[in-house]
């Protein structure tokens, strides 16, 4: 399944601040996102922030990215000017199940 549009628009961000390759910038975001439990196709600007602000930092630092701070607050900065709406592109399951219930 595709990435959502905020997920895609971080991992741009997050290679374009640091030294990181398309592959690690991604790789890195994946891997701290499916530690909080999300979907990359269904992450919103809401819960990326808090990935960003909670978790990316720690990852960064055993990346040997030693301003983890200045760029996670760019990249919040970013994400948030952007205007990325906080309703997920796609229903989740239990939504679609939802429409299928007898009422």
């Amino acid at each position: 399944m595709e990435d959502s549009p905020a997920f895609a628009f971080v991992c741009e961000s997050l290679e374009r601040l640091t030294s990181m390759s398309r592959l690690q910038a991604r790789g890195t975001l994946r891997l701290v996102r499916r530690h909080a439990g999300l979907e990359p196709h269904r992450a919103t600007p809401s819960q990326l922030v808090v990935v960003i602000e909670r978790l990316l930092g720690a990852a960064l630092r055993s990346r040997g990215i030693a301003d983890d701070a200045v760029i996670r607050a760019r990249l919040k900065e970013r994400l948030l000017a952007h205007g990325f709406s906080d309703k997920p592109e796609h229903d989740s399951p239990e939504e679609i199940l939802r429409r299928f219930s007898v009422k």
